[in-house]
C-alpha cells in the first residue's frame, strides 16, 4: 500500500531535503535482512484475522493513518506511541516522529490498537499489534508499522527507536496535498 502516487513521491523527493543524506537510515535499514515492510506486516495480519487481502480493513487502516498524520495526533499501539516533534534539521515546519512508551497527556490521540464501532477493524488492530510487537520485542526485527515508520530496539542499548522517510514528514505530508490540491494545467 502507497499513500501516495509516484507523482507525488518524486514531489517529496524534489523538496530541499537532500533524501538519500537525511534518510539514510531507513534506505539501509528497507534492505537488512531483518526488516518487515508494512505491506508484508499487514498481509500477514489480514491473514490471520480471516480477512480477505483487498479488504476495506485495509483502506480503513490507510486512512486512519492519513488521519492521524495531517492532524499530527500521537498514533497509540498497544506497546509504544508514534508522537511528533519539531526538528530544525527538517525545516521550521519540521514536525518529525519519535516513539515513545506512555501517549501524551496534552496532545490529542489516535487509538490504533482496538476500535469500539467496528469489531473486524478491532480484531484486525489487535492482531497487528501483536504481531509488530512480537517481531520488534522477541524477534528483533526492523517493523514499518505505519508506511515510512520502522520501529525496533536498537541492538545495543535496548532502546525503542524510530527511523523515518520522507513519507511521514508532517513537511511533506502538506507539501504534497498543496501540490495535489493545485489545479491542473490544460
Amino acid at each position: 500500500m502507497k499513500f501516495f502516487g509516484s507523482s507525488a513521491k518524486k514531489e517529496a523527493n524534489s523538496n530541499t531535503i537532500d533524501t538519500k543524506t537525511e534518510f539514510r537510515d531507513y534506505y539501509d535499514l528497507i534492505n537488512h535482512p531483518n526488516f518487515v515492510s508494512f505491506d508484508a506486516l499487514f498481509n500477514l495480519t489480514l491473514l490471520v484475522s480471516s480477512q480477505k487481502a483487498n479488504s476495506v480493513i485495509r483502506e480503513k487502516y490507510h486512512q486512519k493513518v492519513l488521519a492521524a498524520y495531517k492532524a499530527t495526533t500521537e498514533l497509540v499501539f498497544k506497546n509504544f506511541v508514534i508522537s511528533w516533534q519539531r526538528s530544525s534539521r527538517f525545516g521550521s515546519k519540521g514536525l518529525v516522529p519519535i516513539v515513545t512508551l506512555k501517549e501524551s497527556s496534552n496532545v490529542m490521540a489516535s487509538n490504533f490498537f482496538t476500535d469500539s464501532n467496528d469489531q473486524r477493524f478491532s480484531s484486525v488492530l489487535a492482531n497487528l499489534n501483536i504481531l509488530a510487537w512480537d517481531f520488534i520485542a522477541n524477534k528483533n526485527r526492523f517493523v514499518e508499522v505505519v508506511e515510512g515508520c520502522i520501529i525496533f530496539f536498537d541492538p545495543q542499548t535496548r532502546t525503542l527507536k524510530v527511523i523515518f522517510s520522507e513519507v511521514s514528514l508532517v513537511s511533506s505530508l502538506e507539501n504534497i496535498q498543496n501540490q495535489q490540491n493545485k489545479p491542473k494545467k490544460a
